[in-house]
């Protein structure tokens, strides 16, 4: 598959010996291809403008003059939502994690062992939308990618139904406060059910405080 469809890299970094050593890298991979370079932000906006071929992956660092990496990553998400955003930071304070991954960045990798495993990483973010690093806190990157993963839409009344649900009523009590009958509350409950995959109360509560549905 990749030798056909080459998986196509951008690399935004302003340390030039960073942008080579990557490039050295990527060149091993029958499979990728380094479409073109840029020293900050708004080179790599003004390139993607051009360019005949959108890349698959961009490699961006955060810090860099004249556009960082927190401005550029909005910017590209906003414009071309479909490009796979791989952070390579030597700034790995959480604020700076948790900003680019809920700003759409698909992995978040440290450079001081990006180099050892930005092959795998690029092959997952292809293959899976994301890919976790050990520089990020796992509760924090699962409860984020969650949160990334459409929820199925549900009616105005069966969101009543799970709010109630969620606030630990009883179909009687719910029943009663939305002055239906209880089977109707059962229908209401079994349908929310099916639609995000739940089956007993627990597992209501539970995904509600995952995703934080009512928040």
């Amino acid at each position: 598959m990749y030798n056909t469809h080459p998986i196509v890299v951008v690399i935004v970094d302003d340390c030039e010996l960073i942008r080579f050593s990557l490039k050295t890298i990527l060149a091993r991979l029958p499979y990728a291809e380094v479409k073109f370079e840029a020293s900050n932000g708004q080179e790599l906006l003004e390139s993607l403008k051009l360019t005949d071929r959108l890349p698959d992956v961009v490699l961006l660092d955060i810090g860099m003059p004249i556009m960082n990496g927190y401005e550029t990553l909005h910017k590209l998400k906003k414009e071309w939502p479909q490009i796979n955003a791989i952070v390579l930071s030597q700034n790995c304070a959480e604020y700076s994690i948790r900003y680019m991954l809920q700003h759409g960045a698909s992995a978040f990798l440290s450079k001081k062992n990006a180099l050892c495993s930005i092959l795998n990483v690029i092959k997952e973010v292809t293959e899976l939308g994301y890919s976790y690093s050990d520089v990020v806190p796992k509760d924090m990157f699962e409860k984020i990618i969650r949160k990334r993963e459409p929820i199925p839409e549900l009616s105005s009344q069966q969101k009543k139904v799970f709010q109630l649900i969620y606030e630990g009523l009883c179909n009687k009590e719910i029943a009663a406060k939305l002055n239906v009958g209880t089977s109707s509350v059962e229908s209401y409950r079994k349908e929310i059910g099916r639609k995000l995959d739940l089956k007993i109360r627990a597992e209501f509560m539970l995904f509600a405080v995952r995703t934080e549905y009512f928040t």
